[in-house]
């Protein structure tokens, strides 16, 4: 396994993203990447958003393709948070092509007149990671290095009873957009509460949030 880091200037399908990403946002730079739906144009994780001037969170609105889920520490212009991205539906042939299977890693930073994209593959994902990245744009530099990818058990962090109730929730569709079962169904399902089931779900979602940043 290897390590590439590609940094490009956007031009031509990349550079649209000026008119529906980055009105209002200088750059977004990825601390964490937790999930890429190809299909559905979508990818969410926590980042750090830094507005441009005259901007702030409160600003941004669903139709400008981002949704702020949680914000965890605000400086200034900068936010650290928890997001979901929705590529525009006549953008998402282009996210398409990037649907390898690739591990996608940090750094990854996007702003108007610069991208850098990180991803972790074998030799034959990442020639095609970099034959569609020339797509984008203008490469700039290349970095290539090997990689121990070591996939770590982010659920160490629950109780027993917190990992149970979080795993059911992803696998009945809890986490899905549009829902497919709600707090009371999964709380039957799980034998408990509603109350107590939500209550679970808080605190387990409160330590793999605590376990992704620490250090920030």
């Amino acid at each position: 396994m290897r390590k590439i880091t590609v940094e490009l200037r956007p031009s031509g399908e990349a550079s649209q993203m000026k008119t529906w990403l980055f009105n209002k946002i200088k750059s977004i730079e990825a601390i964490q990447i937790l999930k890429t739906d190809f299909d559905r144009g979508m990818r969410m994780g926590v980042c750090i958003l830094t507005m441009k001037d005259g901007f702030s969170l409160s600003n941004i609105e669903p139709s400008d393709g981002l949704e702020v889920l949680d914000v965890m520490k605000a400086e200034e212009n900068r936010y650290t948070c928890f997001i979901k991205v929705r590529v525009p539906k006549d953008h998402r042939a282009l996210m398409k092509r990037f649907d390898m299977d690739l591990i996608w890693d940090t750094p990854t930073i996007i702003s108007e007149d610069k991208l850098t994209m990180s991803a972790i593959g074998d030799k034959y994902n990442l020639k095609a990671f970099l034959e569609n990245i020339k797509a984008l744009g203008e490469i700039e530099s290349i970095k290539c290095q090997l990689s121990a990818y070591h996939k770590q058990d982010i659920l160490s962090c629950l109780t027993d009873r917190q990992r149970e109730i979080i795993m059911e929730a992803k696998k009945m569709g809890y986490y899905d957009y549009p829902r497919r079962i709600n707090g009371n169904q999964l709380a039957e399902k799980v034998g408990i509460s509603k109350a107590s089931t939500i209550e679970h779900l808080r605190k387990a979602e409160a330590r793999i949030m605590s376990s992704i940043l620490n250090g920030y």
